[in-house]
Formats: structure tokens, sequence, C-alpha cells
């Protein structure tokens, strides 16, 4: 007579009784009896507590550095052939801490359009990251370095793809800009206007429920309305002879820096009012001048959170404010005679008339303090700069923005610290930043001077009320 009950060997430890009925247990032909030796109910803790187990193990490999046996296995040591060497795992490493250096440096190639495509060898590379990650559980070194290079090469290639694809050409050529003529011959064009943006911080929505001064859609592109009404009114009896360099130096837009959660308009429609307003600049001074040399740097406040948390102090070009120049760059293309000068690194040196004009925002890569009461420390850090030509060369002036605070100060070197389009909104209420014009600054640079007769321009409730600014720049109009 068959038994009707089973002695499950775990059920005991378990707590239960040892006999259990046969539809307790799981079938096993190679088992005398057809069943498995323990019940159905036991076999499945098992399994859960291995998942667990299994669980903790690769949570815990996550928080692990990669170590030279990690490298030696199947990389550094090939089965079946000879000995295992100790030095093989760190030579392995070494060699994939090159290619990761050779590999960063091939990204950012491509990204500055100095490399059509990715090399073999880097290619090669990114197979073997992926082989890391797969091998090694998605330690933290691999699987970060796979999102940087991700973020770096993707997001610039295709925004760069897009642009180049969709906003090309976008603007339409009129008076120098639409002449047929070859370009002035050198030394025809002795003079130099050149005109500071920086701190517009488009987009910031200051409304006049809690503002002293509103500024929205319609107060910032007057204020910028005037501004370049002002540069093509400057001289006009040298116009021929005027070359003219735009100046833009950061912090273009509000940006997403959370001083409050619904501070600024959304970054998205902040870049489109830039493209706006600034297509419609350049066109209007391409215009008038035979020759128009955009230069730009990045600020804080158009940098991408995500990438960079803090103030950016490398790579500060790959943020949101780099691809609104790249595309704007993209919607000029179709002007002959402008040209623009957008570099990775987060100073641009320009040249005037043999003499060197440095920019930069002023928050990072040059260690300046508050104009108002550290202009001797700033003067003292830019001398220092060109005694150990750390730059490559000495500059003799800067244009530097950032401090909201509209100050010329001549000497060695000449420094031009801008100031603000914006008015002081409840952030910098807070923090006393109060009483500064503002305004930009536009000056005149000649044989010798690289600032010579230099103008800032005021702007304020009388501009935000002038209807006829309109007729200059269009304010941007949504929904």
């Amino acid at each position: 007579m068959v038994p009707k009950l089973k002695v499950c060997k775990r059920c005991p430890s378990a707590g239960r009784p040892a006999e259990q009925p046969l539809s307790a247990f799981n079938r096993a032909s190679e088992s005398p009896d057809g069943l498995q030796w323990i019940c159905r109910l036991c076999q499945r803790e098992a399994a859960q507590r291995q998942r667990e187990k299994n669980r903790q193990e690769r949570a815990a490999s996550d928080y692990e550095p990669l170590t030279t046996e990690d490298f030696a296995v199947g990389v550094g040591n090939v089965p079946g052939e000879g000995p295992r060497s100790a030095r093989a795992g760190v030579e392995k490493r070494q060699e994939y801490n090159r290619k990761m250096g050779d590999t960063l440096a091939a990204v950012h190639e491509v990204a500055a359009g100095e490399a059509s495509d990715l090399p073999q060898d880097v290619t090669e590379y990114l197979a073997i990251l992926s082989e890391q990650e797969r091998r090694f559980g998605n330690r933290r070194l691999a699987r970060s370095t796979a999102i940087a290079l991700a973020h770096e090469m993707l997001g610039i290639r295709m925004f760069k793809r897009a642009a180049e694809q969709y906003l090309s050409n976008r603007i339409e050529p009129a008076g120098y800009a639409a002449r047929k003529r070859p370009a002035p011959e050198p030394g025809t064009l002795d003079r130099t206007l050149c005109v500071g943006l920086s701190d517009l911080h488009l987009g910031a929505e200051l409304s006049d429920v809690d503002n002293p001064q509103p500024f929205r859609r319609l107060e910032e592109s007057r204020r910028l309305a005037y501004v370049i009404q002002q540069a093509c009114e400057y001289k006009q009896r040298y116009r021929d002879r005027t070359r003219l360099k735009l100046l833009i130096n950061g912090d273009v837009i509000q940006g997403m820096l959370l001083h409050d959660l619904r501070d600024g308009a959304p970054l998205t429609e902040q870049m489109v009012v830039f493209w706006r307003l600034l297509s419609q600049a350049i066109a209007l001074l391409a215009a008038q001048f035979p020759l128009v040399e955009v230069h730009l740097q990045p600020g804080n406040h158009g940098r991408d959170k995500l990438r960079h948390p803090g103030r950016a102090t490398s790579f500060k070009w790959d943020g949101h404010e780099w691809r609104m120049y790249y595309a704007l760059s993209m919607m000029a293309s179709g002007l002959p005679n402008v040209t623009f000068d957008l570099p990775f690194r987060a100073v641009s040196l320009i040249d005037l008339y043999g003499r060197t004009l440095g920019m930069t925002h002023g928050d990072t890569e040059v260690p300046l303090g508050n104009p108002t009461t550290q202009h001797d420390r700033n003067v003292a850090e830019l001398q220092k700069i060109n005694a150990t030509r750390s730059l490559g060369r000495e500059v003799d002036a800067w244009f530097v923005g950032h401090f909201h605070s509209a100050f010329l100060a001549p000497g060695v070197p000449t420094v031009v610290y801008n100031g603000m389009l914006v008015p002081p909104d409840g952030h910098a209420r807070t923090h006393g930043y109060i009483g500064k014009p503002c305004g930009q600054w536009i000056w005149e640079a000649v044989a010798g001077y690289p600032v010579g007769d230099a103008r800032f321009v005021n702007v304020g409730p009388q501009q935000d009320q002038d209807e006829t600014l309109d007729s200059v720049l269009t304010p941007p109009k949504f929904g």
C-alpha cells in the first residue's frame, strides 16, 4: 500500500510536523519515490532566502571600488595562457585609465566640431566599458563614466545637429549684410565698437506685485532694444570704418537656480525669449556695421543644474547657455558679415589692434570679487595672471559681468565691470544688492587703446514705458 505521508527533513526546523501529505511535495523524476526530498513550502522559503542573499550581495558590490583582482578576471590574465600574473590586473587598469582619458578627449573634439566621428579605438573602448559593466555588476566607475559620455556626446552632438538642421539661416540679410562686395581691406576698419551684454536675466518674470520695478517680457525687450539702439547710433559718421564686437558674457537668462521654485519662466520659454530678442539684435547690428564679431561666454545662471549643482569650475560650457549660443550662431549663418567665437574655455582672448581684451563672466575661472569692495584685490589677481603668462599672453583689458556693479576702472589692466539689465529681485534685495544702476557698457577701441570712448547705457522705468522701442525689437508673445 502506497503511504499517504512523506517526511520533510526541513519542516521540523521551521516548527512544522515532519510528516506532510504527498500533495505538499513537488515531483522529482530522479528520486526513488518520484518526489522532492523537502516539501513545496520549504523549497519556496529556501528560494526566497537565496534571492534576498543575492540582492544584498549585489547592493554591497555597487559600493565597493574596483580592485586589481576585478580587472584581472578574464581581462589581465587569459585562461590557458600560462600562470596568473600579479601585475596583469594593474597594467590592465592603467591601460583602462589611459583609454578613458583618450575617449573623453575624443568626445570633446567631436563636440567642438574638430572631428567628424569617434575613432575606432574609442568605440572599442566603449565596447570594453559595456563589458566591464556587465561583468562587474554595474560598478560605479563604469556606470558614471558611461553616463557622462552619453550626456556629453549625445546631448551636444544631437543638439548641434538639430540646430544645424532646423535653425540655420533664419535671419534675412539687410544693410551691410546684404551688400555684394568683398570684405573690407585690412586696415580700413580702424575703429571697433564693443557692445557688452551680460546679466540680462531674460525670463526672470518679476511682477509688480512684490517688486518695485517689474521685469517681464515687455520690460526686458525694451531695455535690450534701447541698448542695441544706442549701439546702432554710436558715431555713425565713422560707420564704414567701424567693426562691431558683440560681447555676450553670461547670465543671459534667469535659469533655474532655485532661489525659489517659482523663480522665472520655464526654462524652454527663457531660451525662446533669448533667441527671439538676440536674433533680432544681430540682424540690426549686421545691417548697421560692415563686420560683426560675436564673442560668447557662459555665466552661472545658464548652467545645467543636474550637471553642475554648484558653480561650474570645469566643463563650464556644458550647460544651457552654450547650446543657446550655438543655436543663435546657426540662426545667423546666412549673414556673410557676422562671425561667432564660442570657445570651450571659460575665458575669451579677443584681439583689439594688437592689444588683448579678456572676457569671462567672473564667477569661477578668474578669481574676482565684488568690485565695490575688492577692486584692488582683483587688479592684483589680474596682474598675477599677466606676470605668470598663465593665459599665454598679457591681457591689457578685461570685460566681466556677474557682479551687477557697473564700474570702469582704468589702469593696468583696465577692467570693465558690466551692469545688469534686470532690476533687483527679492533675492538681490535680501542681500543688499540695491542702488546699482541698470544698464550695459559700450565703448570704442582704436590702435593703442583697447578701452577708449566708453558710455554706460542706463536703462530703467523710462525705457520700460517707451513704446517706440517695440519697433527696434519686437517683444516675444506666448499663448
